[in-house]
């Protein structure tokens, strides 16, 4: 038989490699991502038996080896060992094992015989416990990323045979006390060792022995102490993260040195001092600056506007100076062309936007925000809609803005003018939005009806706030089918009617009812509602090549177990229904007892009639139920003896009668609870039951000509109706913060690149 005839693949390699996909099983939870798919499903003996056609699978030309092994994103599951059939293809180069699921497995010792490994990819693959010290046999590797596994121990001194290592990926991990093997790592271009929590101390001290480094990412640790000064060494640098550690003092002087930067996040540290911007201007590569959330006092100077500065200065793409005790608009920004996202948030910026500012990157322009400053109106009166094309994310929240609403163009997904002055109507054009997620209104001096159109909002809109207001008439449509919304806030207006039955097509996600607990706080950071998912970060990049901040810092005042409360900045989530204060009426639907997931219930002061529906008894979470100051009668539903986590129970001054239930949680609360319901009976009140006949109570005059009767002054106190099966529900999260880190699409950008790089 000729060469020619026979198949690339020898027989045993084919064999190996079968032998290794029916070690494991296909579940499309074993890898993230729409792109993943199984890869091996296709693998098969017969016509299709040359495994160098096989999908994932490469071999080379002249010897038919298996050279290449992509199996990345092939939704694998279950265990590996050493004894699997993959360590008999002992000619692989390229092995990419990364987003599958090996089942808590450890890292198999016998990867040691795949010698002339020059790339490995195990990331986020389930691998769990020590980093077998066979790996430091891989001499030929340059690639090695082993990120996002439940890898913890330390790193083995093997590693330091790695020579050739350019990139190496050890994020997302356990590791503490790790480092010292990778001091002889001299090659490397690429270090990522960010998201090891356990990582403290000081900033690694053989660092500056990395002379190569391009890409350095150490945020999200626990380091302390200053940054040291030979960072300024490393001046191959393109990209240095640091943020969200606990580093302190100045920014070195020594920065400046860092020409080819294109990259720098400082932010969530604890850096103080005063920072010369004019630092950062020699950087003519810089792209992204971020310096927010520290204690830094930024001194910009102007510019002179004689030279054409254009040329030597940066262009930045995303410019973040929050919280930086700015007093003006730094004069660089009119020299920005380039400019995508530009954050100003929480400075001391005073008076009227310039008008330069409103001609700032006008075709580029996605995300503009200038809350928490002390702004009071536009130097430049706004157009009918901002200048900016492309914007997606504008917030003009916490300042001292007055006249009308701003209106951005239609491209706007979230909008943000909170705690301002603003006044007079929402204008018909915000009818244009066509993929609008959040807006934010609350607390101004708006008034008049809402549009008809925000109906057509409902299939993109997540957020809407437009509480403590002066809105009035019906409550609009806004829930109809297809909605997206997540929470309503339209506290403290003049909303008068009974509530809209599109409500009813609001529902939360169920998962998040299975999860939340008595109002035990859950892991944010591992919770997927009410974050950017891949869909929006998509939007949002369609014309930035960037993904956007988010910043909500929505205050919210709800009643909880007779309490007033405003909630800023909370990290957990409550599940809260509020419609006290109202002139709301009609009958409690039976159908809110379908709301398992609620925690707070309070429809306190309103004109509501009819019984209490013994539906309620169904939301078992339940902790604080108000219904006081209303019209209800009829007796309390023997059902709400089963909500035993309920703690706070009113339903005072009402026409209830019969017997209170007794037992459980209802012989923890007080008279109180019953006062101004004549016709109760039983424990804890001195009135006795003494026939199983309740006492039928004749409706007040006042109900019976629909006038409420009550002396009280109505008003939205809390509305938080947001998704839930069955009627509505309240989103309560203090601090709505929706945020992605700026260099999430960075990192994935290059990490895509540099893969390319190494497999080809």
């Amino acid at each position: 038989m000729g060469s020619s005839e026979r198949p690339l693949c020898h027989n045993d390699k084919s064999s190996a490699l079968l032998q290794f996909k029916d070690s494991f099983v296909i579940d499309k939870f074993a890898s993230y991502g729409s792109s993943a798919y199984p890869k091996t499903a296709s693998w098969a003996q017969g016509k299709n038996r040359d495994c160098c056609f096989w999908d994932g699978v490469k071999c080379d030309e002249d010897t038919g080896h298996v050279i290449t092994l992509l199996l990345n994103s092939s939704c694998l599951h279950g265990s590996i060992n050493s004894t699997s059939t993959l360590f008999q293809l002992s000619q692989l180069h390229v092995l990419d094992l990364s987003n599958n699921d090996f089942n808590q497995s450890q890292i198999p010792y016998a990867l040691a015989d795949l010698s002339k490994l020059t790339y490995l990819d195990l990331e986020l693959s389930g691998f769990f416990g020590l980093i077998p010290p066979s790996i430091g046999k891989l001499t030929m590797l340059t690639y090695l990323s082993l990120s996002r596994n439940k890898l913890n121990g330390q790193i083995p001194y093997a590693f330091g045979n790695l020579s050739r290592l350019t990139y190496l990926g050890l994020a997302g991990c356990s590791f503490s006390d790790f480092l010292v093997p990778l001091c002889k790592l001299t090659s490397t271009t690429h270090l990522y060792i960010s998201e090891n929590y356990h990582l403290n101390g000081q900033i690694p001290y053989f660092l500056p022995k990395l002379i190569q480094l391009n890409f350095l990412d150490i945020s999200f640790n626990n380091l302390s102490g200053q940054i040291p000064p030979w960072f300024g060494n490393l001046t191959q640098l393109t990209s240095l993260l640091l943020e969200q550690n606990s580093l302190q003092d100045i920014l070195p002087k020594s920065f400046s040195r860092l020409k080819n930067l294109e990259y720098l996040d400082l932010r969530l540290n604890h850096l103080s001092g005063t920072v010369d911007f004019d630092m950062f201007l020699g950087m003519k590569n810089l792209k992204q600056l971020q310096l927010s959330a520290n204690k830094l006092s930024v001194i910009t100077t102007e510019t002179n506007s004689s030279t054409n500065i254009t040329s030597t200065i940066p262009q930045f793409d995303v410019l973040v100076l929050d919280s930086c005790n700015l007093r003006n608009f730094p004069g660089i920004l009119s020299y920005q062309n380039n400019l995508m996202v530009l954050s100003l948030h929480g400075n001391q910026i005073q008076g009227k936007v310039p008008k330069w500012v409103l001609n700032i990157s006008l075709e580029i322009m996605s995300g503009l925000l200038l809350s928490g400053n002390f702004l009071t109106g536009f130097d430049q009166p706004p157009l009918a809609v901002l200048p900016w094309v492309h914007l997606q994310i504008f917030d003009i929240s916490y300042n001292m803005l007055e006249g009308s609403l701003p209106i951005p163009p239609p491209s706007t997904v979230s909008y943000g003018a909170i705690s301002n002055k603003l006044s007079g109507q929402v204008s018909l054009a915000f009818c244009n939005f066509s993929s609008i997620n959040h807006i934010n209104f609350g607390d101004n001096k708006l008034s008049g009806m809402l549009p008809d159109c925000l109906v057509n909002l409902s299939d993109s809109l997540l957020v809407l706030n437009l509480a403590n207001n002066s809105f009035g008439g019906t409550m609009p449509e806004i829930c109809t089918d297809g909605s997206q919304l997540r929470m309503i806030d339209l506290s403290y207006n003049k909303f008068e009617g009974r509530l809209p039955r599109s409500l009813r097509s609001c529902k939360l996600p169920s998962e998040y009812f299975q999860k939340w607990n008595s109002m035990k706080a859950f892991d944010a950071t591992n919770s997927s509602y009410m974050k950017v998912d891949s869909n929006f970060i998509t939007k949002t990049s369609a014309h930035s090549n960037s993904s956007l901040t988010l910043l909500y810092p929505m205050s919210i005042k709800i009643t909880i177990k007779g309490v007033d409360r405003v909630f800023r900045k909370i990290q957990d989530v409550l599940v809260v229904i509020d419609f006290s204060k109202n002139m709301l009426e009609g009958e409690i639907p039976n159908s809110i007892g379908s709301l398992e997931g609620i925690q707070v219930l309070n429809l306190s002061n309103n004109i509501l009639n009819g019984s209490i529906p013994s539906t309620l008894g169904s939301i078992t979470l339940l902790e604080s139920l108000d219904l006081s100051q209303n019209r209800l009668h009829g007796e309390i539903p023997p059902q709400l003896k089963h909500l035993n986590f309920l703690a706070i129970f009113n339903v005072s001054h009402n026409n209830l009668a019969g017997p209170i239930p007794q037992g459980n949680q209802f012989a923890t609360f007080e008279t109180s609870s019953y006062d101004g319901n004549l016709g109760l009976c039983g424990y804890p009140l001195a009135t006795k039951c003494w026939n199983s006949e309740s006492p039928k109570l004749r409706l007040p005059a006042s109900e019976e000509k629909g006038d409420s009767g009550l002396p009280f002054d109505f008003d939205w106190i809390t509305v938080l109706p947001g998704y839930a099966s069955g009627l509505v529900v309240g989103i309560v999260g203090g601090n709505f913060v929706i945020v992605k880190k700026q260099f999430w699409f960075l990192k994935r950008q290059m990490k895509r690149k540099i893969r390319r790089g190494f497999r080809s």
